[in-house]
């Protein structure tokens, strides 16, 4: 077997085993919806060896699928700015994540209660992700721009 088919072998056991882990908490916990980051097209513009090669579309349709054997919904937000906004003031800027240690958030806004608070910035992140307003279909998809389109297609059409 080659090295190459061996990563993705490892890879497909990995999403199998994280997307059984957060449906198993789901359940267990008794949510009914999960948000998730449309992350069509986050590969497109970067030369990052590790985004290129994480198979996150294939762990989102695990999660996806069984979530729906389960009942559960799958609601898609938008990424863009979910790891840069403090989810205690709204205050959204780039300077919120370290610059020494991107995995660290804290609030630049002198008056928010938690300015100056270090937090994970995935845990902001998801804490963002989970006040954001989902969508049944990720926007950012073809069959998302396709709607998006047809939407404002009626709307012109009504008017």
């Amino acid at each position: 077997m080659k090295l190459k088919d061996k990563e993705k072998n490892w890879a497909t056991t990995m999403n199998h085993t994280i997307s059984k882990s957060v449906i198993d908490v789901v359940v267990k916990n008794n949510v009914g919806t999960i948000r998730m980051e449309d992350l069509t097209g986050i590969t497109k513009d970067t030369k990052n060896a590790f985004l290129k090669s994480w198979a996150y579309f294939q762990l989102q349709t695990d999660i996806e699928y069984k979530a729906k054997v389960e009942g559960i919904t799958i609601e898609w937000v938008e990424p863009k700015y979910t790891s840069v906004t403090c989810p205690t003031c709204g205050t959204i800027d780039k300077e919120n994540r370290s610059s020494e240690d991107v995995t660290k958030f804290s609030c630049i806004n002198s008056v928010c209660k938690d300015h100056d608070k270090k937090k994970d910035a995935d845990v902001v992140a998801a804490e963002n992700i989970s006040k954001s307003v989902g969508y049944s279909v990720k926007p950012k998809s073809k069959k998302g721009r396709m709607m998006k389109i047809t939407t404002v297609k009626t709307k012109v059409l009504s008017h």
